[in-house]
C-alpha cells in the first residue's frame, strides 16, 4: 500500500479564514454579518449592509474581549465605518449619523492598535457627518 502525500495533506489544507470562522459556534455570527454588510455595501444596498451590520453588533454583543481576540472587533468597526462614508455619499443622513454613532462606541471598545490602524478612515467618516449636520442648519 502506497502512502499519497497529497490525499493527506488535502485533508489537513486550512479552509479560508472566514469561513472556518464561520463554522465555530461562537464566531459565526459575527463573520457571517461582517461578510454580508461588506457585500451588500460593496453592491449598493445600503439599507441592507445597515440591517447586516446590526446583527454583527447583535452576535458580538457586550464580550468585547472574546471577539476582539477573534480580530472580528477592527473589521465590523471598519465596515461600519464605510459604511458611514458610503451613506454620506448616498445622500442618506440618517443612515450615515446613525452609522457613525455606533462606529464611536465600536472605536470606544476595540483594540488601541485597530483604533490607530483606522484613525485616517475615522477621521473621513467623521469630517463627512460634519459636513452632513452643517448642511442640515
Amino acid at each position: 500500500m502506497r502512502w499519497s502525500a497529497s490525499a493527506t495533506t488535502h485533508r489537513r489544507r486550512a479552509p479560508s479564514a472566514v469561513s472556518s470562522r464561520s463554522r465555530t459556534r461562537r464566531g459565526g455570527g459575527p463573520w457571517k454579518a461582517y461578510v454580508l454588510a461588506r457585500l451588500e455595501r460593496l453592491k449598493g444596498d445600503l439599507a441592507a449592509a445597515g440591517r447586516a451590520l446590526e446583527l454583527a453588533r447583535a452576535a458580538v454583543g457586550a464580550d468585547a474581549t472574546a471577539w476582539h481576540r477573534r480580530g472580528a472587533g477592527g473589521l465590523i468597526t471598519e465596515q461600519h465605518l464605510e459604511l458611514t462614508l458610503a451613506a454620506v455619499e448616498a445622500g442618506d443622513a440618517n443612515l450615515a449619523k446613525a452609522t457613525m454613532a455606533h462606529a464611536g462606541v465600536l472605536l470606544g471598545r476595540i483594540a488601541e492598535p485597530s483604533v490607530k490602524a483606522l484613525g485616517p478612515l475615522s477621521a473621513r467618516a467623521r469630517w463627512a457627518v460634519a459636513g452632513l449636520r452643517r448642511s442640515d442648519d
